[in-house]
């Protein structure tokens, strides 16, 4: 056989293998997966790897994503294809268990019919054609129970997980999650308890009835001895006069895995019935689980104050706080989109050292936050007086906190269990007062975030160690690190120069102004030559230092041009020019190999 032949051969040859190694590839290679970026963005959580494993019954999603629409907006388009990507990981590591299936619905189309009736929320997009824009999640178990996610927003990538895991947590649950509510409010009834209930002057609290429509609520008598396995979530709410009984039940229910909810209160506002001893804690429980809150004080912050009355004039009441983003964990589910919380006269939680649990701040004060007596809030509390004791410094203050780690018992003579068999998943809250209606609703529509971080919290943890584990993640946008620190060096020079140029013409104005002012109008004076020669060249340094700052601009453009050509062109023509280099390499390494045994 002649070489040419030979040639020919072996360029078949390699045809045949190429499509062998990719229909292997494709059958056999399908669940692989090479995360390499920093964050591990591409790869899902162990909570979604464990729900996903559990599954007993076949699911159907259906990702409604108007493809050809995005084309038209990159970011949108990228927001997109992550969703899919997501999800086709999802599907193929559950062996068969998820069926997943993405349409792009056409306008006026049965597909765009059935994203309608699913309660998709269309995004009008396209003003000249009014063509809505679809990005939703359809979820569908054996017996045609529907979830549906109506808009994946690119505003919540970074809970992209969260969101497709907490719909596949939901269908596979038969009932709703039961929540066990032990408290002294009554929620129930509305302020004035069951008598001005009868009488039709309350009606329960807005909290309360957001919580009935979601989960199967059941209010837990003040006396029980133990809390019934059925309930998934227990929220205690103003704590007050529990027995060692009913202290023995929560503490059980915890340590053996039970997720809680606790709002204490160093001074609950809403007690009425209590007198002067308006403090709502748990004390033998908090002691022995290792977590501290001085019942004594609360956190007051000037910087957060809500405006109050005082009958002479409103004024800032630093006990009242409006905690904003910046008092919030935005990388936490349960706070991350929360409006304004309102808080009264809240506590500070902290840990015992040597405890062994963990505090992961919820919801914050500023840094100006700092303890103040109880005191001072007692009776008619003045504002004025308040805020002008308190000392300029502080420190930021932990209102609200995830609980994490191993507790023990505060009941070691009793039967139970001496440890917590698991890390607990505890929310504790040093405040019960932002149930109040008061402080959130006005009866028809909320104007702050206090009912959603209850519904958030106890949804939370509802869903299990599945959903508690799993957290924001970064977002997609990838910046250029190198030309964005190159960019605030350019504004910061630009801005000297700026500042620096200022200063002189704000002095040329002024000596000009000096020396016009010898010349009056129609007097006929004349500025004499040495004056007239200083304006000029104060004209003449002016123009020149505009130039230079021109030219620094100039520079600093060119240089962060060039570096971004650079960053990006190693990261897009790296790889592929090393593995040329490498495979030229490789051919030369085997010719001379080959040569080398010709000539033996």
């Amino acid at each position: 056989m002649g070489r040419s032949a030979r040639s020919l051969a072996a360029l078949g040859l390699a045809a045949v293998l190429f499509v062998a190694v990719n229909v292997l590839a494709q059958n056999t290679l399908r669940d692989a997966r090479l995360d390499l970026t920093a964050e591990g963005r591409h790869t899902l959580s162990p909570g979604t790897r464990t729900l996903i494993g559990g599954l007993r019954e076949p699911l159907a999603l259906t990702l409604y994503f108007s493809a050809s629409l995005a084309d038209e907006i990159p970011a949108l388009r990228t927001h997109g294809q992550r969703v899919r990507e997501l999800l086709e990981e999802i599907a193929a590591r559950a062996d068969g268990r998820i069926r997943l299936t993405v349409i792009d619905p056409e306008p006026y189309s049965d597909a765009e019919d059935r994203a309608v009736e699913a309660g998709l929320q269309p995004v009008p997009l396209d003003r000249a054609t009014g063509r809505p824009f679809y990005l939703g999640l359809v979820g569908t178990d054996s017996t045609d129970r529907q979830e549906t996610v109506p808009f994946l927003d690119p505003a919540r990538e970074a809970f992209l997980e969260y969101d497709v895991t907490k719909l596949l947590h939901t269908l596979t649950e038969t009932r709703k999650p039961v929540v066990g509510i032990l408290t002294d409010m009554p929620l129930a009834f509305g302020p004035g308890g069951l008598a001005e209930a009868m009488r039709g002057g309350a009606k329960p609290y807005a909290v309360y009835q957001q919580l009935r429509a979601l989960f199967d609520v059941r209010l837990l008598p003040p006396t029980l001895t133990a809390v019934d396995p059925e309930v998934s979530v227990l929220l205690v709410a103003r704590p007050a006069g529990l027995s060692d009984d009913t202290l023995h039940a929560i503490d059980q229910y915890v340590l053996k895995g039970g997720k809680a909810l606790l709002f204490v209160d160093p001074w609950a506002e809403s007690d009425l019935d209590h007198g002067a001893d308006k403090a709502a804690t748990l004390p033998a429980l908090f002691d022995a689980w290792g977590l501290t809150m001085d019942a004594g004080r609360f956190v007051a912050d000037p910087r957060l104050a809500i405006s109050a009355g005082t009958g002479r004039r409103t004024v800032p009441y630093p006990a009242w706080l409006a905690l904003g983003a910046e008092e919030r964990d935005r990388a936490d589910v349960v706070t991350a989109d929360l409006g304004m919380v309102n808080v009264a006269t809240a506590g500070s939680l902290g840990v015992r050292d040597g405890a062994g649990v963990t505090l992961a701040p919820l919801l914050t004060s500023s840094p100006a936050g700092q303890l103040a007596d109880v005191g001072l809030v007692a009776g008619r509390p003045d504002p004025e007086k308040l805020l002008a004791s308190l000392a300029p410094q502080g420190r930021v203050q932990v209102l609200a906190a995830r609980v994490g780690g191993r507790l023990r018992t505060a009941f070691p003579d009793r039967d139970g269990v001496r440890e917590s068999t698991a890390p607990a998943n505890l929310i504790v809250v040093a405040d019960s007062d932002l149930l109040e209606n008061r402080f959130w609703t006005d009866g028809r529509q909320p104007f702050a975030g206090n009912g959603d971080f209850v519904v958030n919290a106890v949804e939370n943890l509802a869903g299990g160690a599945d959903l508690i584990g799993l957290r924001g993640r970064a977002g997609s946008a990838r910046p250029f690190t190198l030309v964005e620190d190159l960019r605030r060096a350019a504004g910061q020079q630009v801005l000297a120069h700026e500042q620096e140029l200022r200063r002189q013409l704000d002095d040329t104005e002024r000596r000009l102004s000096a020396i016009q002012a010898k010349a009056r109008p129609g007097s006929g004076t004349l500025l004499p030559a040495e004056e007239q020669a200083e304006i000029d060249r104060f004209r003449a340094e002016v123009a020149r230092i505009r130039k230079e700052l021109r030219v620094v601009q100039h520079t600093l453009n060119r240089d962060i041009e060039h570096l971004e050509a650079t960053v990006k062109a190693v990261n897009i023509a790296a790889m592929p020019l090393a593995v040329a280099v490498g495979a030229i390499g490789l051919a030369g390494w085997r010719a001379r190999r080959r040569a080398r045994r010709v000539r033996e």
